[in-house]
């Protein structure tokens, strides 16, 4: 089957669970049944259905399968297409962040976050941590520059790492991964720079008790 063409370009294919997705510019389509064999033969693909939304997807390097559904960006910010094909809005802690393109998107082996690289100078990896539903960010090199061409999660190295591949255009060009307990960007690059850490909240009024939130350690 096809896509109507008033769905807009095709931008994405990812699998879940028994189902195919389809992102489109302005729409999403699940394809249910199996595909064809290896001949091309005896497809057993339905028709694409559409998916009650009112966005699409721009971004096919932005979608990543984890545990609750798939992440992707839309017109309208980061969005969760569940298991149960409904689609949430979960950008609000990062809508900031929007104008800047994806080069990467890794679910993470040791804890519950999906990381969202950019090769756009000044922009950032975009953190969700899905335990807890909440946004981070942080940069890799003392300029803040982006320009991560490519990120994975690399389960040979030790227990896994998170290794990213860093343009010339960077602090650190070349290949770099995370090591748990460093602090410094640019280990064994020549001079080590400090990763500062910086937290927004809301504002917090610890005059009421009702006021008061838990602050979880990154």
């Amino acid at each position: 089957g096809r896509i109507p063409m008033t769905a807009g370009d095709g931008v994405a294919i990812a699998e879940l669970d028994e189902k195919t997705i389809l992102f489109a510019d302005r729409a999403i389509y699940a394809v249910f049944g199996n595909g064809p064999d290896p001949s091309g033969a005896n497809s057993g693909f339905g028709e694409p259905q559409p998916i009650a939304t009112d966005v699409g997807c721009v971004d096919p390097q932005s979608v990543l399968l984890m545990p609750m559904g798939l992440i992707f960006k839309s017109q309208k910010g980061w969005q969760l297409l569940g298991r149960d094909l409904s689609v949430r809005f979960i950008g609000d802690g990062v809508e900031r962040y929007n104008e800047f393109s994806v080069s990467s998107a890794v679910l993470m082996g040791d804890r519950h976050e999906c990381r969202f690289t950019s090769a756009d100078a000044d922009g950032p990896t975009l953190v969700y941590c899905y335990e807890q539903g909440q946004w981070s960010a942080f940069y890799t090199g003392a300029q803040q520059s982006g320009d991560v061409i490519s990120a994975v999660w690399w389960p040979a190295l030790d227990e896994g790492r998170f290794m990213q591949l860093l343009s010339s255009a960077s602090d650190y060009p070349g290949l770099m991964f995370d090591t748990p307990g460093q602090y410094l960007d640019g280990v064994g690059a020549g001079t080590a720079t400090i990763a500062p850490i910086y937290a927004r909240t809301a504002f917090l009024h610890a005059s009421a008790l009702e006021g008061f939130q838990r602050v979880r350690r990154a």
